[in-house]
């Protein structure tokens, strides 16, 4: 049997593409390893979001086509957002990439095309190298998952991400999302309850919703925004015990899932807020849609009727115009708020966006210099923030136990790889488990406890 190893590159929204191209390339009869050192075909699903995912993406490619002269590998594939951003570059006069950097590539897959990886597999399997590498790019660029669609988790399986929409119709100016992904479009209740099921059948108790925009979920089909008739089918799931929205746009959270988040018992009180800055000159250039006093009242809605709120955002700095005091009103702005989560990112100048012409480019060592002052800013607020915790009761989530037996986990105010991590020692908890832990030591991102047994497990 053919083996295939899939390497995913990239955001949860790009996992979520990976795991389908897994059903589909299992479903097909071929053998997914996870060593590409032994595998016959490598596919990798690419970001390109960003010139570091980008360089991210080619020097995996580079690694990757190595094997064909030191292992088993006869062929490779790249799909996702790196092939439909330089589709231009893929196919020269001479029938090999444009792009040396892609010289070594058999077959390129857009994200549009991910349902049709297995027929690229079995085109490559069966193709004579001396022809032009195969372009899947297009041909369904309005294309979505559904609940039929096979799909193989590669997270653990207590655990799972349920993409609920694709591409993004906001338009931020430093944004090349639409031009990759399209509109954005969400898939019907129906479908995402069918799934969400099926995964809390095979031992999902935590669902974490994805999108480039969950807050603006239905309103291209339902013609209004629809996550909160969403949330209430979910929530009667059984097995279902926290449902995690990520990706919430400032713009489009309303009063409607703020009581939401607080009067559903399985609705994590977490709200994942980009806001991206805070100084109006700098939102309006960055074609944001809410400004900074709508920011302000949501958060203080927030913090008003969900006491036990956590509240995440992103920011960028050094974005074009983003003047010094620009920037102290953004760092005044983190110090005051206090988030309970914060990612940092300095502004990536990428063609065929409207900020990449703008005047008042920021250097690269000034624009290092803000992240570096953010990210000291939001490690004191994180300290501060964990510290207030020893002492209490909390419920963790169990992702994966070490080898000396503790256990390392999540409370509700952590999503998936992004944010802190609870380490648990104590006898008694299994993997997937939620369970009442004590917590007894904190550090500037991470909290460490034990199992109270004398606790029950409560949304905090």
């Amino acid at each position: 049997m053919v083996t295939v190893c899939l390497i995913s590159l990239g955001c949860s929204k790009n996992l979520v593409d990976s795991e389908v191209m897994l059903g589909v390339i299992s479903r097909a009869g071929y053998r997914l390893i996870p060593d590409p050192a032994l595998a016959r075909i490598i596919v990798i699903n690419t970001c390109g979001f960003i010139k570091s995912a980008r360089d991210e993406a080619y020097d995996t490619i580079g690694r990757m086509a190595r094997y064909k002269s030191r292992g088993s590998l006869k062929g490779l594939i790249v799909a996702g957002c790196l092939p439909k951003l330089r589709q231009e570059d893929l196919i020269g006069a001479a029938g090999s990439a444009r792009d040396a950097r892609l010289r070594g590539v058999d077959a390129f897959v857009g994200p549009g095309d991910i349902a049709r990886i297995g027929e690229v597999v079995e085109a490559v399997v069966k193709s004579v190298r001396a022809r032009p590498p195969l372009v899947t790019i297009g041909r369904n660029p309005s294309y979505l998952y559904d609940h039929e669609t096979p799909r193989i988790l590669a997270t653990p399986r207590h655990s799972a991400y349920v993409k609920i929409a694709e591409g993004c119709s906001n338009r931020c100016t430093y944004c090349l999302i639409p031009s990759i992904r399209g509109e954005f479009r969400s898939r019907r209740i129906e479908s995402i309850v069918k799934e969400s099921a099926r995964l809390a059948a095979g031992g999902a108790v935590e669902l974490n919703l994805i999108a480039q925009d969950t807050t603006q979920y239905g309103a291209d089909i339902y013609g209004k925004r629809s996550i909160v008739p969403l949330l209430e089918r979910l929530a009667a799931i059984r097995q279902v015990r926290w449902i995690r929205l990520l990706y919430t746009h400032p713009a489009h959270f309303d009063d409607a899932l703020i009581e939401a988040m607080r009067d559903m018992p399985k609705v994590c009180s977490y709200a994942d807020l980009p806001i991206q800055h805070i100084d109006e000159q700098v939102l309006s250039r960055m074609g944001r849609k809410a400004g900074a006093p709508q920011i302000e009242r949501l958060i203080e809605k927030l913090r008003a009727q969900v006491p036990a709120v956590v509240l995440r955002t992103s920011v960028i700095v050094g974005f074009p115009g983003e003047t010094e005091k620009a920037f102290a009103a953004l760092l005044s702005f983190i110090n005051k708020t206090r988030f309970d989560r914060l990612g940092a990112f300095t502004y990536s100048r990428e063609a065929g966006t409207p900020a990449h012409a703008m005047k008042g480019q920021v250097s690269a060592a000034e624009k290092k210099r803000r992240y570096d002052a953010v990210m000291r800013a939001q490690q004191a607020i994180s300290v501060r923030n964990n510290k207030r915790l020893i002492g209490e009761t909390v419920e963790v989530l169990l992702d994966r136990q070490a080898e000396d037996g503790s256990f390392v986990g999540r409370t509700y105010g952590d999503a998936p790889d992004v944010d802190n991590c609870v380490y648990v020692q104590g006898p008694g908890g299994r993997t997937g488990s939620l369970v009442p832990v004590k917590i007894i030591r904190a550090f500037e991102y991470d909290i460490e406890g034990t199992i109270d047994r004398s606790a029950l497990g409560s949304k905090r």
